[in-house]
């Protein structure tokens, strides 16, 4: 029984990304992101044969989470992609080989971020 849910007051921010074929194929990959009081965690799906394949990037995070978005550092698409390419594990299914899900996967989180910091920018 559910009896009371509690929503934090704004401050927190989260978005999801996936890319999968078509619209209702399971995503070839995917990427989460929560954003709340300064602190950023990133996380990463599809890369293992079920829920195994969901993917704490917590070097990544860290990086992400000491990023003004007033003064981006110049390299920190750089920084925050070999943080993750040590972090995911290469896994081949039908679908994609484990090296272009991993560089999806990147491309997700770095979007994700971007447009987190975009909307920090702005508030």
């Amino acid at each position: 029984l559910l009896v009371a849910v509690e929503v934090p007051d704004g401050a927190c921010r989260s978005a999801y990304s996936d890319l999968g074929r078509t619209a209702v194929d399971a995503p070839i990959a995917d990427a989460a992101l929560r954003h709340d009081e300064g602190a950023c965690r990133l996380a990463t799906g599809g890369h293992g044969p079920d829920a195994s394949g969901v993917v704490a990037l917590s070097a990544a995070s860290e990086i992400a989470s000491a990023f003004d978005p007033r003064a981006m550092p110049p390299n920190w698409k750089r920084d925050i992609g070999e943080a993750m390419r040590e972090a995911i594990p290469s896994w081949d299914d039908a679908r994609a080989s484990g090296e272009y899900r991993r560089e999806l996967a990147i491309t997700l989180v770095l979007r994700l971020i971007e447009a987190c910091l975009a909307e920090r920018g702005r508030s």
